[in-house]
């Protein structure tokens, strides 16, 4: 029977080339990444490889642009992000760019846990829980989306606001949103 045992660090590779190696879109996400984990499988074929992975996997990207994301334009579109950022450019024509945009997981029988997905933006701030199930390609999740992180960061800087105002891991106003379904 196969066995496969991975661990290391990928570092400083496009984003799009992470995506595209998963199936996904190349010109979605633009930045630099970095990849570090281990990850232990063991199957006859793909489908038991997939099934019986386990391990620790962390994936950060730097300085980089989401391009097309279809779940977070949809965020938007409910939160009209758009109206409360006059001045700002539209993710559907500019796309989204981040300072930090990561997150760990805890791997096990294939389904990939995540207590600290990040997508820090200078516009928005976006944080998730939640479970990919490769073995049938689905998600279930929350994501939180707060739109006023300069509003946030200035709260921040005053202590007695923030512990009346804000919420752990969420700013001042925020929307939470249940994610569930197929990739």
């Amino acid at each position: 029977l196969p066995h496969i045992y991975a661990k290391g660090k990928f570092n400083n590779f496009s984003s799009g080339l992470f995506m595209e190696s998963f199936g996904g879109k190349s010109q979605i996400i633009e930045g630099k990444t970095t990849m570090f984990g281990n990850l232990d499988s063991s199957g006859k074929n793909t489908v038991e490889l997939i099934g019986n992975m386990n391990g620790n996997l962390a994936i950060y990207s730097q300085n980089g642009e989401i391009k097309r994301w279809n779940l977070l334009s949809k965020m938007f579109g409910l939160v009209n992000i758009k109206e409360m950022l006059k001045n700002k450019s539209s993710f559907a024509k500019d796309g989204l760019s981040y300072k930090r945009l990561g997150a760990t997981f805890k791997v096990n029988e294939g389904i990939f846990n995540t207590k600290d997905f990040l997508i820090d933006s200078p516009s928005m701030l976006i944080t998730g829980t939640g479970k990919l199930n490769a073995n049938n390609n689905e998600i279930d999740g929350t994501v939180t989306v707060s739109p006023l992180v300069t509003v946030d960061r200035t709260i921040d800087k005053i202590p007695i606001l923030r512990n009346i105002l804000k919420k752990k891991y969420k700013g001042f106003l925020s929307v939470t949103f249940k994610i569930k379904g197929q990739l």
